[in-house]
Formats: structure tokens, C-alpha cells, sequence
């Protein structure tokens, strides 16, 4: 389950970097879809999903290390 409260607050942070990354076109389309539908623009969408990767493998990390 994702904490919305917590990628709220990733994305709201005080200071934003910025980086680049290369995208096989496809994904790229599928955001500009999306965000089309949506009031967010694409960025929005992709650091959200970033969040939501990095908090799914800590939490496997963590669960891992338990077992």
C-alpha cells in the first residue's frame, strides 16, 4: 500500500534537484496520456511512481532482513 502522506510530502519538499533520465519513448507516451487526463503535469506522475519504487524495495529490504 502506498503512503500517500509520504509521497505528499517527497514531491512538497522545501528544495527540488533536478536529473535526467533516458525513457524508451513508450513510457514517455503512456505518461503524456495519463497527465493529459489527470490536473498534474507528467513530472508529477513519474516522481510519484519513483517514490512508490523506492518505498516498495525498502520495505522488501526490511522484510527480507527480518526473515
Amino acid at each position: 500500500m502506498v503512503n500517500k502522506n509520504m509521497i505528499k510530502k517527497t514531491v512538497e519538499s522545501k528544495t527540488m534537484e533536478q536529473i535526467s533520465i533516458k525513457l524508451p519513448k513508450s513510457l514517455i507516451e503512456r505518461y503524456n496520456e495519463y497527465a493529459k487526463t489527470k490536473s498534474n503535469p507528467r513530472s508529477h506522475f513519474m516522481r510519484e511512481a519513483l517514490v512508490e519504487y523506492i518505498e516498495r524495495k525498502e520495505k522488501n529490504n526490511t522484510d527480507h532482513d527480518r526473515a
